[in-house]
């Protein structure tokens, strides 16, 4: 929910300095995917950026200690090719939903994103995917 609100904030606040950001964080991405690595690291910065486009350091601080938490499922995530793709593609919807100031699209859009990683780990806390492969879990 916090991020969802984040995308709607920042449409309205985002300065030239977080589209740069955004911008660097989207090219990594690309290159991340180009050598067939997973963007655990990316879309970390990506949702974060967003958060920090809010201005509202206090938001950005509880949004922080969120992703810190979850630092180790994001490469399990991400140990997906196809995810990642799909992930990126998503990110550059929601970057031009945020240059064009459109706030309700860009709310609607990162609702979307954030479902599709929420059916995944229901999936495979139900029991209805296949678990992972990752070099975490295998040490587990």
């Amino acid at each position: 929910i916090h991020e969802i609100k984040a995308a709607e904030l920042a449409c309205s606040r985002a300065t030239e300095e977080n589209f740069e950001r955004l911008r660097e964080i989207l090219k990594a991405s690309e290159e991340r995917i180009a050598a067939g690595e997973g963007l655990a690291k990316e879309d970390r910065e990506f949702h974060l950026e967003i958060v920090r486009a809010t201005k509202n350091g206090i938001f950005h601080n509880i949004c922080s200690v969120y992703y810190l938490m979850g630092e180790q499922r994001l490469p399990i995530y991400f140990n997906d090719p196809e995810r990642s793709v799909r992930s990126h593609a998503e990110h550059i919807q929601i970057y031009e939903a945020l240059l064009r100031r459109d706030g309700n699209l860009a709310q609607a859009l990162m609702n979307a994103h954030l479902q599709g990683a929420e059916s995944y780990w229901k999936g495979l806390i139900e029991g209805r995917g296949t678990e992972p492969t990752s070099p975490a879990l295998e040490k587990a």
